[in-house]
């Protein structure tokens, strides 16, 4: 037996050896021969194996080469060539292969009809939209099949649980397909039932529930609850599913299951890029952020939540990069009696450096918050809040600055993604109320319009526009005594903004020490285009267009005056987010110029 065992590992070790002595191959070019209507560029976007590009390469695997070939076919598939066949081949010479894909493209068939039968609760163009099918386009198989999921779901929101397709394409010179829809009965809800919940559990998740017995299900009213159900933050997880029969029944029952965290309390971290407020007269700039919490998930019992975060930022943006420091207590409830508002008492202790003085003495801001949100999605919201907060300069003002107001802030996200958005859209109002009968040092009323689009384009490529209003009215000139430390006036210049100006400085003023300080206004009028499109692997492009203008109430609803940049920048692709780096020049003057380094995109 140590005979049999050693002569293993003499195997072994002569087998790793020889194996470790062959050289690697890496890809240095791949070749495609017979594709007539699609371009090289565009097959080569489907591939894994790539060609080398600046220091990365890659290493070549047969299998691999053959899952390729396999997402060309693919690929020539969904843009109408039905009968397509690739086939694969490479030849390695030293360490260096080259890969070929000889493509028989055959016919391309266009869709020239389509017949929708049996839908009552959906439009044909909802359908029709929903899978891609388009007259006179290329028939696309692949998205039929892939979207049919998403349309039975589409279905759901409509109490058809039961719906079945039935699609077939006529194929001769172009095709002219039939979807037959059978939609079933309208299903209700005839019992709810909790599974696997402790007793004392069932009133905190079904008070959740905005369903009850005999209502339609619908699949919003799921999602709702499941998302209400997790805000509590008593639960991990939650499932609500429906219990089928046959196809011919009406009323289901609706299983209900939680899973509760196993430890009520919890200290827990979390980091990343971040987009940091500075303050309401900013733009949000780009940074790091660490956090280390302390959280009881329920506070005697209760479902009242309390916890102490203390985290630390680094804004990236220059002469503001110095880190700054918080400490928060939370004690937060979705209910308040038997109303839910969503409910959190903050109190604040935040330490920091003024813009542009970081030799100066820290910054002291605390104060308390009540704020109420009502969610309406993964990231759209509504919230209302009251802030008091006191701001403390140690031997620069003789008064502390004292301030209270009620912020209104809305927000409509219906991007595809928080980072890296490709279509959708954002629309987000805040209203701030300064002063008046809240009292405090200041009294003035501020709105903030913002709005951003995002279009996919060819190629993964993305066209990205924002446009930004702000308008403060009632300030007071006895308010500029604070605006160095509060910056409540609307400012322009920088990576998020105004690219080819420093921030925070597209208008300048000498104070009475004869130092630049940046001016600001009570108006201001932003608009960037982006275009983002991919360069290779995890490196990306932007071509950029900043417009931008601060002014007094004369003048502030006329574009003229607008000042301009263009620029270019590098962006990588990382699990936290887009790095990226902007170069940007002024329209009016090319030789002034900035860049700027800055994570997550500009907006």
């Amino acid at each position: 037996m140590i005979r049999i065992k050693a002569g293993l590992w003499v195997l072994l070790v002569l087998s790793n050896f020889g194996w470790s002595a062959q050289p690697s191959a890496y890809v240095t070019k791949v070749e495609f021969h017979g594709n007539a209507s699609l371009k090289a560029k565009q097959l080569l976007s489907v591939l894994e194996l790539q060609e080398p590009w600046l220091f990365s390469y890659k290493e070549f695997d047969p299998r691999i080469q053959k899952l390729d070939a396999i997402s060309l076919k693919t690929y020539y598939v969904s843009n109408g060539f039905l009968a397509a066949s690739v086939r694969d081949s490479f030849t390695i010479e030293e360490d260096r292969a080259t890969l070929y894909y000889t493509i028989n493209e055959g016919k391309q068939y266009l869709l020239n009809s389509i017949d929708v039968r049996g839908n009552e609760a959906i439009s044909d163009d909802d359908i029709t939209d929903q899978l891609g099918l388009k007259i006179g386009k290329p028939f696309n198989p692949v998205r039929i099949n892939a979207e049919m999921p998403a349309l039975e779901e589409l279905y759901q929101h409509h109490s058809k649980l039961y719906v079945s397709f039935d699609f077939i394409p006529d194929i001769k010179d172009s095709v002219n397909a039939v979807l037959k829809v059978v939609e079933g009965p309208d299903v209700s809800i005839e019992r709810i039932t909790f599974v696997e919940i402790d007793s004392s559990d069932i009133a905190l998740v079904s008070r959740e529930l905005v369903f009850e017995p005999e209502d339609y299900y619908t699949k919003k009213a799921i999602d709702d609850s499941k998302r209400r159900i997790l805000e509590t933050g008593l639960f991990s997880s939650s499932s609500i599913v429906p219990v089928l029969g046959t196809p011919t029944d009406s009323a289901i029952t609706v299983k209900v299951q939680v899973k509760s965290f196993k430890d009520k309390r919890a200290i827990q971290s979390d980091g990343g890029f971040d987009k940091i407020e500075i303050s309401d007269g900013l733009l949000p700039v780009p940074g790091l952020g660490g956090n280390l919490e302390w959280l009881n998930r329920s506070l005697f019992g209760s479902s009242n939540r309390l916890s102490s975060n203390i985290s630390a930022e680094l804004p990236l943006e220059e002469k503001f990069n110095y880190p700054r420091m918080r400490i928060d207590a939370n004690l937060l409830n979705q209910w308040i009696g038997p109303v839910r508002i969503p409910t959190r008492l903050k109190g604040f202790f935040h330490l920091f450096k003024n813009f542009a003085n970081l030799e100066g003495p820290f910054i002291l801001r605390y104060g308390a918050q009540i704020l109420t949100i009502h969610k309406f999605g993964d990231r759209s919201y509504i919230d209302f809040s009251l802030k008091w907060e006191k701001f403390v300069e140690p031997e620069e003002i003789i008064e502390n600055v004292e301030q209270r107001k009620v912020d209104i802030h809305y927000r409509l996200d219906k991007t595809n993604h928080p980072f890296f958005p490709s279509k959708g859209s954002i629309v987000s109002v805040r209203l701030n109320g300064i002063g008046g009968i809240l009292g405090g040092n200041r009294e003035f009323i501020k709105m903030e319009i913002d709005g951003r689009n995002y279009i996919s384009l060819f190629t993964n490529s993305v066209f990205a526009v924002r446009g930004n209003i702000g308008i403060l009215k009632g300030w007071d000139e006895n308010d500029e005594q604070y605006e160095h430390i509060l910056y409540d006036k609307f400012y322009l210049g920088g990576s998020t903004n105004l690219r080819a100006w420093d921030p925070l400085e597209f208008a300048v003023e000498t104070d009475s020490s004869g130092t630049t300080v940046p001016k600001g206004e009570t108006h201001r009028i932003i608009i960037n285009t982006e275009f983002r499109f991919p360069l290779y692997g995890l490196f990306g492009g932007v071509l950029f267009l900043d417009g931008g203008k601060l002014s007094n109430l004369h003048d502030w609803n006329s574009f003229t005056g607008m000042s301009w940049d263009s620029g270019f920048g590098f962006t990588i692709k990382t699990p936290l987010g887009p790095v990226r780096l902007d170069y940007a020049r002024q329209m009016s003057d090319p030789s002034k110029w900035k860049i700027h380094l800055g994570v997550l995109y500009a907006f």
